[in-house]
């Protein structure tokens, strides 16, 4: 229900979340990638 009323407020709240989601796991597995080398 909250959920709605944020989407109606900011519709693009979920997708930034996606977007810093994405961005995250990327960073996560550069690092990863990284230290592997």
């Amino acid at each position: 229900m909250c959920g709605t009323v944020l989407q109606n407020k900011m519709p693009l709240f979920p997708l930034l979340l996606l977007f810093l989601n994405e961005f995250i796991k990327y960073l996560y597995y550069f690092n990863n990638w990284m230290e592997s080398q």
